[in-house]
């Protein structure tokens, strides 16, 4: 009788034991996943709370009616803004979406810096070649590399204004005494200043060209948008035509830019500018360098490596206050605005095109970055 009582109040305090042992791993459990539940609700306050302060950036910040684009923009995989504003053609009534094509200007550059390293890659020609082994009748070809045309130290000016360029071409094979007389003038020795120069990125279009035997049309359409699918990606024909462009607009009071730059110098802005694109296209394009597509690793560092400047091939570099590594680039042309933001430690991409010529990219730009850092 006496072990019978025995085993019963043993019986009874192990119940009890345990059961005390369960509500107390019921409470930690409780406790871990209310804690999850309150992050993930922090975080997707913070996440509306950005969404809403960048959409409000777009419409009405500068002012109602002043930006006309389309913004994407994404931080961890999560979308803070996908949304077009203002027409594509405001007399069409036509909206602007992420199937709309913009100018890109000179968010060209760095499909052409890639396109070289690629060629690197292909042995068909190496960044400390000098430019005459490519183009023998371009004034200080012998003193100028593709290194130097790629990060902006090549001494040669921003844009061509005192001489045909275009006559430097391959396919235009020009008379050697027609090169000697044309007048290139370098603002600085070669790598020993930074000076922006479409001249230089100009000069790589026709070097690819020369190293891969084909069209810059054509060398892109085949090693860069037909692989990653950026069916709406390209030059404008010679006839200064692209379907499903946005009309370009001087400034918000709507004024048409006739012509652009581009068109305006078809065909000799290629590999510094001239590329139209879509939004939807664009994000392809920041997948792929992300994935770090098309070029092996070590050409990768070499694009994202900063120089004189802060400019690497094709990309702007920088650290923020948190040493976190951006890449950027902007593009202006007359009636068009574009910029690309990427941050591959932070998961963060910003792609912002625009119709309006006079949209304060520079404002906007550096408060996107403080609202998505």
């Amino acid at each position: 009788m006496r072990k019978t009582a025995i085993f019963s109040i043993i019986a009874i305090l192990s119940t009890s034991l345990f059961m005390g042992c369960g509500a107390k791993n019921n409470d930690k459990v409780s406790v871990v996943t209310n804690n999850k539940d309150s992050v993930v609700n922090s975080e997707n306050e913070k996440l509306k709370e950005v969404s809403s302060k960048t959409d409000t950036l777009f419409t009405d910040f500068f002012g109602a009616g002043k930006f006309s684009g389309y913004v994407y923009v994404t931080k961890n995989d999560s979308i803070i803004l996908d949304k077009g504003y203002g027409k594509a053609d405001f007399e069409k009534g036509i909206s602007n979406t992420s199937q709309t094509k913009f100018d890109l200007a000179s968010l060209t550059k760095q499909f052409t810096a890639l396109s070289v390293l690629q060629l690197q890659e292909k042995k068909l020609l190496n960044v400390n070649d000098k430019i005459d082994k490519y183009l023998p009748q371009f004034p200080h070809g012998n003193e100028i590399t593709i290194h130097q045309l790629l990060n902006h130290t090549s001494g040669l000016p921003e844009h061509p204004d005192k001489f045909d360029i275009r006559k430097f071409r391959p396919s235009s094979k020009i008379d050697t005494a027609v090169a000697k007389k044309m007048e290139v003038t370098l603002d600085f020795a070669p790598g020993s200043s930074f000076g922006y120069s479409n001249t230089g990125y100009i000069l790589l279009g026709y070097i690819i060209e020369k190293a891969s035997s084909k069209t810059l049309d054509d060398y892109f359409a085949e090693n860069i948008f037909n692989p990653l699918d950026m069916k709406n990606t390209g030059f404008q024909n010679e006839s200064s035509f692209i379907d499903n462009l946005a009309v370009g607009y001087l400034s918000y009071k709507k004024d048409k830019a006739e012509t652009s730059w581009t068109e305006t110098n078809i065909g000799v802005v290629r590999g510094s500018s001239g590329l139209c694109s879509t939004v939807e296209d664009l994000i392809k394009w920041d997948k792929a360098l992300t994935n770090k597509k098309l070029i092996n690793k070590e050409s990768y560092d070499k694009m994202y490596t900063p120089y004189k400047n802060n400019y690497g091939y094709g990309w702007y570099v920088f650290k923020d206050s948190n040493e976190k590594t951006y890449y950027e680039h902007y593009g202006v042309g007359s009636g068009y605005r574009s910029y690309i933001l990427r941050n591959v430690e932070a998961n963060t991409t910003a792609i912002i095109v625009s119709n309006f010529g006079d949209v304060p990219f520079g404002e906007i730009t550096s408060l996107l970055k403080d609202y998505i850092k």
